[in-house]
């Protein structure tokens, strides 16, 4: 057994260039005094508790701990010296692999610093004599009788925190199985332990006769065969059945049948479950059909449902049943998954709507992006005339090529349909070097994102285009997705709002008088300072959060559905005029207003942590001389909307009453 090169290695070194003509960093490393794993001098050690469900994916948790005691008993000169040696310390038991063809066998005494994973170490079960599974693990190569990784290894010096992820080899767990292994950060002659126990939850058992019914649904999701795991969503109305149960939401739980008729344990990802032909609960093989997962691991509002790879045929149905259980009651919710025929799209893709999202996010040594933009399936559904539409990115030109088309549905995230994306925004796949940004479309319009992790940096923005389509039409919507990596992300303190503002808007540019003090009383500062070059106007896009701050003079840039985009074409600057001692809002715009335009936006100004919110419309020149009008003829108590029309019963809104703007609520 011959002992890794990097075992001979007297010193390593490690360069960093802080900025261009600054002074390179150079740190040596001493060489180990053994990797004999039982020979170590262990100065302390860091216990790691797993606890996850079964997953049929790669996604990831992550963990962080307070290493700077372990610096100090290492001997580590400094935490920027530690962050920046750190994966030159890190080692793993490992197999002796002795044949290719080998899924494994008895452990090594010697520790291996090759990396198996990305920055760590995949995890496989040691072999004992007559070689079957133990419950420890070591590090081997990348295959289907790994268990678990660890991976993505990372020291902030600022907080000290040491941070890594930690995920399962999808489908090859199952509920009550428990593992353990070591991992070794060794500088010089000492070294610390890093002891993970795996535990894979078992979701508890009973009987459905220990509970009552109180209500029943059942659900038709229709997929395509698959040869992977992509998915169709069941949106679930969870706070009805909530109170259909008598309980909360938060203490609803998830459960199914095993042939037995008992509670099953969960064998598919976040609690989820696999189902045979009969719809009874199974593990994940030869015999599963199709599996009923939650999104997101305890929340049930969306269940994702999937077939086992190429298991079903067209025209082939089968049903599951889950049970939501809380107190002493249970409501059974049916999903029948039918298989219907490849829908081949026939027609032309044309563009009929452009949206632009924008999320910000955290940089983060694990898969979560903070914030998910969303589009409302009723949006989706008046513009495509379907609430399912599919999902396309741009292929790279290779693929391109190979295709016939720049469009592709290669799906590569899960949940299915989504895409990893490369540094370009092309569609990618989580292996390869240069993918940067997962992204998810779910049922209910979300899109789901993810980041790989050591592939992006605060200041960064990734952007993308994605496609929704209607298969049947042809019509589709082009999605701008732009991710900001952000070091901070902080709620803003409302102080104060008003509703009622009307911006007349065409290419004639059309001048309106704002009173910005209670904008400046509730925030603090003068209107002058809102004036000023600081930014401090933000407007409010579709994706459900606020653009980037813009100063007065420069303005504001909306879409025609009432979304923030500084590349709008209507637009407005907010400016003082000394002539007329007044603050004068002047807009415009680059195109065609048809008559009868009126739509709602939404911008803020914002100073520090606090925003004074804007409720404002967007109207065309007939619709703002109408309200006039209507605002100059009627003295009485008669109620119009904005466009001057008579309402009998009013809703909840903007109406005209007496010749001022009212809001009803």
């Amino acid at each position: 057994m011959a002992l890794l090169a990097c075992l001979f290695v007297t010193t390593t070194t490690w360069a960093q260039t802080e900025g261009e003509g600054e002074e390179e960093v150079t740190y040596e490393i001493p060489t180990p005094s053994t990797l004999v794993e039982n020979e170590l001098n262990i100065v302390g050690s860091t216990d790691v508790t797993v606890e996850q469900y079964p997953r049929t994916g790669y996604d990831a948790d992550g963990f962080d701990f307070d290493f700077t005691e372990a610096i100090t008993k290492l001997g580590v000169p400094s935490a920027e010296e530690f962050s920046a040696i750190l994966l030159d310390l890190l080692y793993a038991p490992q197999y002796f692999m002795g044949d290719e063809t080998l899924p494994g066998g008895p452990k090594l005494d010697t520790l291996s610093h090759e990396f198996t994973a990305n920055n760590g170490f995949w995890m496989r079960p040691v072999l004992d004599e007559d070689e079957n599974e133990t419950t420890e693990l070591a590090s081997a190569p990348y295959g289907n009788d790994d268990k678990f990784y660890a991976e993505a290894f990372a020291f902030d010096a600022e907080t000290g925190k040491f941070t890594f992820n930690v995920g399962q080899y999808p489908n090859q767990l199952r509920g009550g199985q428990n593992y353990y292994a070591n991992i070794y950060i060794v500088y010089g002659d000492k070294a610390w332990r890093l002891h993970f126990e795996f535990t894979v939850i078992k979701q508890d058992t009973g009987t459905l006769a220990d509970y009552n019914k109180v209500g029943e649904a059942t659900n038709i999701v229709e997929q395509e065969p698959t040869t992977n795991y992509s998915t169709v969503g069941v949106v679930v109305d969870m706070e009805t059945i909530a109170a259909e149960l008598g309980c909360a939401v938060e203490d609803i739980r998830m459960a199914a049948l095993n042939t037995d008729g008992d509670f099953a344990g969960t064998t598919a990802n976040n609690g989820g479950f696999w189902f045979n032909a009969d719809g009874t609960v199974c593990n994940w093989g030869s015999e599963a059909k199709i599996f009923i997962e939650p999104n997101t691991e305890g929340n049930y509002s969306l269940l994702n449902v999937g077939q086992y790879p190429s298991a079903l045929g067209v025209g082939d149905e089968t049903s599951a049943t889950v049970y939501f259980i809380g107190g002493e009651n249970y409501y059974a919710l049916t999903v029948t998954l039918q298989v219907i025929a490849p829908q081949q799209p026939d027609v032309e893709f044309k563009s009929v709507d452009e949206r632009g999202l924008v999320a910000l996010s955290l940089v983060r040594n694990d898969y979560p992006c903070d914030q998910y933009p969303k589009i409302e399936l009723s949006e989706i559904e008046s513009i495509l005339g379907t609430t399912s539409p599919k999902l396309y990115g741009l292929a790279t030109d290779e693929n391109a090529e190979k295709l016939g088309s720049i469009y592709t549905d290669a799906y590569s995230c899960d949940p299915n349909p989504g895409f990893w994306l490369n540094a370009e925004g092309r569609v990618s796949v989580w292996g390869d070097s240069n993918a940067r940004v997962g992204v998810s479309y779910l049922s209910d319009g979300t899109f789901q994102l993810f980041q790989h992790p050591g592939r992006n940096a605060v200041g960064e923005t990734f952007t993308t285009t994605l496609f929704l389509v209607n298969i049947t039409s042809g019509d589709m919507m082009t999605v701008n997705l732009s991710v900001r990596f952000v070091d901070e992300i902080s709620e803003k303190e409302i102080v104060g709002s008003e509703d009622g503002l009307l911006i007349p808007v065409g290419k004639d540019n059309f001048e309106v008088v704002v009173d910005l003090k209670p904008a400046a009383d509730s925030l603090g500062v003068s209107i002058e300072d809102l004036l000023s070059e600081t930014p401090h106007l933000r407007g409010f896009m579709k994706s459900g959060i606020y653009g980037e701050a813009q100063d007065a003079s420069t303005g504001l840039g909306f879409d025609e559905d009432g979304g923030y985009n500084i590349y709008g074409n209507i637009y407005f600057t907010i400016e003082y005029d000394a002539v007329r001692d007044e603050v004068l809002l002047t807009s415009s715009c680059t195109s065609d207003i048809t008559e009868g335009f009126n739509v709602p936006i939404k911008f803020c100004f914002e100073v520090d942590d606090k925003q004074y919110v804007v409720n404002a419309r967007l109207v065309s020149e007939d619709v703002y001389v109408g309200i006039d009008k209507v605002g100059a003829e009627n003295a009485d108590h008669l109620i119009y909307d904005l466009a001057g029309r008579r309402i009998e019963k009013p809703v909840r809104g903007l109406y005209i009453q007496q010749g001022r703007k009212v809001v009803i609520k």
